[in-house]
């Protein structure tokens, strides 16, 4: 390469550099909503390729009926779960704010007395950690009924989004591949993995703890403890945590049974979330997965919960999408980079 080649190099990677710039700037309002359409795109696909044959080859009608689908079977039920959530969470709030509540003050001096027995500066601030979750829903449910005209502005940004990632999605794929230095089975491995990632978080992480918070809602109300729905909703983030799980919101509802005297609901409560919520992920987990899965529970945990952690509530799957990138990288890597010990084959 001759020195004004280089310069010509150089120059362009420079002006490639400042217009991805720009136009990440351009886009980055917009990514929440590039992100979710397109995760949308890759749960849905399987059902936009089923309706496809139906429609013989009509994209467009096609992707209009999934669009449709998705509106009456996911989204008006969480527009209605979202306006249960917002109710019960401002009457907790209140409660809370007005000092009516005193069950939870009761369930933490019952934990704090034992030990402080033995060591009398140990304290827990149960209450705070209960009111800065129902605060937050609080003031999310708030903002987004509050500010209608941005919700709707997304949702419609989304589905538009949506239609075309089903409709074209094939052209995007295989125009990012003509983009690529690497061998086209590379890059279907690539995007390969990333689906597949997406798929088992959804599928099985996300999936599993919306069963788990439905199961832990009905307890709450069938056992009597109050603003079952809200509770239910906050099972979604514990369970995502490992070990202790959904125990973080049934030890305490326990606790307030007992508390309150009604000794039945709270030995019914604590068999409920023990056999039925607690063990719910050990019997869903192999159906869901599956033997062709190979995504490890351990990659996608850490995976989850790093994205929530760095990325927000999107984290969720913007997370799994970076580690799967890196783990086809690797695997490219392992599979071509790294020379063969023919001893050992």
């Amino acid at each position: 390469m001759t020195n004004q080649q280089r310069i010509q190099f150089a120059f362009f990677l420079v002006l490639l550099g400042l217009a991805a710039f720009m136009s990440y700037i351009v886009y980055q309002p917009f990514l929440n909503v590039i992100i979710l359409a397109l995760v949308l795109a890759i749960l849905l696909n399987p059902v936009y390729e089923y309706i496809l044959k139906i429609f013989r080859n009509k994209g467009s009608m096609a992707a209009a009926v999934v669009i449709i689908l998705t509106i009456i079977f996911i989204l008006t039920p969480l527009a209605l779960l979202s306006i249960q959530i917002f109710n019960q969470s401002r009457d907790v709030y209140t409660e809370i704010q007005s000092g009516r509540v005193d069950y939870i003050q009761q369930v933490v001096m019952t934990i704090e007395k034992p030990i402080q027995a033995h060591y009398p500066t140990f304290s827990i601030n149960v209450t705070g950690f209960f009111q800065q979750i129902v605060v937050w829903i609080g003031n999310n449910a708030a903002n987004i009924i509050s500010s209608t005209s941005n919700a709707l502005l997304g949702l419609m940004l989304v589905f538009i989004s949506l239609y075309f990632f089903l409709k074209d999605g094939k052209k995007f794929l295989n125009y990012i591949v003509s983009l690529s230095p690497l061998e086209d089975k590379y890059d279907t491995k690539i995007f390969h993995r990333i689906g597949m990632m997406i798929s088992s978080v959804v599928r099985g992480v996300l999936f599993i703890a919306i069963v788990q918070a439905i199961l832990v809602g009905v307890g709450f109300y069938f056992f009597g403890v109050p603003n079952a729905t809200l509770w239910g909703t906050v099972t979604i983030v514990a369970s995502l945590l490992p070990f202790i799980g959904t125990a973080l919101v049934v030890v305490p509802g326990v606790g307030y049974l007992l508390l309150t005297g009604n000794l039945f609901g709270a030995i019914g409560l604590a068999v409920w979330g023990s056999l039925l919520v607690g063990l719910i992920d050990n019997l869903l987990m192999p159906v869901i997965y599956g033997k062709s899965s190979q995504v490890h529970p351990l990659v996608i945990l850490f995976a989850v919960l790093g994205g929530i952690y760095a990325f927000g509530p999107l984290g969720f799957l913007v997370g799994p999408m970076i580690v799967s990138f890196f783990i086809a990288i690797l695997e490219i890597y392992r599979e071509n980079m790294i020379p063969k010990n023919s001893e050992n084959v």
